[in-house]
Order: C-alpha cells, then sequence, then structure tokens
C-alpha cells in the first residue's frame, strides 16, 4: 500500500472520516446549487472525486485488499479476485509528475506483476485456494501481452464496460499520465483477462523475471 497507511491507525480513520464528510457537503452543495440536472452535468467530474475521498475508507474497511501500491483487490473472496489497478487517491501518494511517460508505465507495470506475485505466494501459502479466479478487465495492456502473461480473454460484460464507461475521466488522466500526452482510452476494446490460481502461479518465474527487468531498467 502507500505510504498514507504507515501513518498511525487513529489518524488514518480521522482523516478518512474527514475526506468522506468533505466530499459528501460538496457533493450536496453541488447537486443543489445545479438542480435538477447537477447529477447528470457533473457526474463525470464526481465520480472521480468520489473515488478519491472513499479510497481510505473503503481501504480500512476491508473493501479494497492491495498487494502492491498500484494493484488493489475489490471485495476478495476465496472463489474470484477482481483485480483492479490503483485509485487516483493511490497515484497522488505513489506517482511524480517527473515520472510520466515511460518511468510511470514501468513502474505501473512492475507494481501490477508485483501485486500478482503476492497473490501467487497467498496461494502458496495455503492463505488462498488454487481454484480461485483471478479477473480483471484493461485497456492498459494488448491482447497479445495479457496471453503472454497466461490470461485467458474475454468480452466483458455489461457491468465491466458501464463501470469502465462512468470512470473514464479518471481512467483518461491516468492513461494520458502514463503516455506523457493526451491521450483516450480505448475502453470499448477492454477484454477481462481470467487466470486461474492454480495457472498463476505458474507464472511465478517469469513474472519474477519480468520485475527484475522493469526495476533494473528503470
Amino acid at each position: 500500500m502507500n505510504k498514507f497507511y504507515n501513518l498511525p491507525i487513529f489518524l488514518q480513520w480521522t482523516i478518512s472520516v474527514m475526506l468522506l464528510a468533505i466530499g459528501m457537503f460538496l457533493f450536496t452543495v453541488t447537486m443543489s446549487a445545479f438542480h435538477p440536472y447537477g447529477m447528470f452535468l457533473l457526474f463525470p467530474v464526481v465520480l472521480p472525486l468520489a473515488h478519491f475521498a472513499l479510497t481510505p475508507l473503503l481501504t480500512l474497511l476491508g473493501m479494497y485488499k492491495y498487494y502492491s501500491p498500484l494493484l488493489l483487490v475489490y471485495s476478495p473472496n476465496a472463489m474470484k479476485y477482481d483485480i483492479h489497478m490503483g485509485t487516483s487517491f493511490d497515484y497522488l501518494f505513489v506517482m511524480h509528475w517527473r515520472e510520466r511517460g515511460l518511468k510511470a508505465r514501468k513502474k505501473i507495470w512492475s507494481n501490477f506483476l508485483q501485486g500478482l506475485i503476492q497473490i501467487m505466494e497467498e496461494i502458496e501459502a495455503g492463505k488462498l485456494p488454487d481454484t480461485v479466479k483471478v479477473e480483471g478487465t484493461s485497456y492498459f495492456f494488448s491482447v497479445k501481452t495479457a496471453q503472454r502473461l497466461g490470461f485467458v480473454l474475454e468480452k466483458p460484460s455489461l457491468s465491466y464496460r458501464f463501470n469502465l464507461i462512468i470512470n473514464y475521466v479518471d481512467l483518461w488522466w491516468m492513461y494520458s499520465f502514463a503516455q506523457n500526452r493526451l491521450a483516450f482510452p480505448r475502453v470499448f476494446n477492454a477484454r477481462k483477462a481470467i487466470i486461474s490460481g492454480k495457472d498463476l502461479v505458474k507464472r511465478k518465474h517469469q513474472f519474477e523475471q519480468l520485475v527484475a527487468r522493469l526495476q533494473r531498467d528503470n
């Protein structure tokens, strides 16, 4: 996890609740000012701010479980691990403006792979069954790259597509940061990538080599 979670637990909770309260206040004021169409007009802006404000609280409540500073699992359970890249709150603590572009992409990839290695180690230790299904939807890597990593690709469900669309503003600025230019992620080309825990563990050496290469080149 990022440096925020190194703070004393009481301070983490205090800041998390304060962020929630401030977010709710701003949301209420904004929606009232633009009533009745404010929800529709400001939704693309309000949602990223809500994600930012809720990230630490959802983490403390166990809804988000981090395996690296930029890889989290939403509502983890023994049957399915729904993996996601970090939120804007994580980017604030993990990324630096000077890293935009290639360095950012390498850092994102390194965190992604390190997070998957941590999941493998939990499977090897018996904390997770090897039948767990690890899945995620991403526009960030290509079909060929996903397949080389052992993932099976499927068309995402409507709910997955909807989630990408409503989070487009967040995805857009994070993708642009990684590309070091104004860039628009092709969310309609995104695919759901799936791999079983058993097959994931078989890839551990491959992933460790990739992480070592990324860190050496960085």
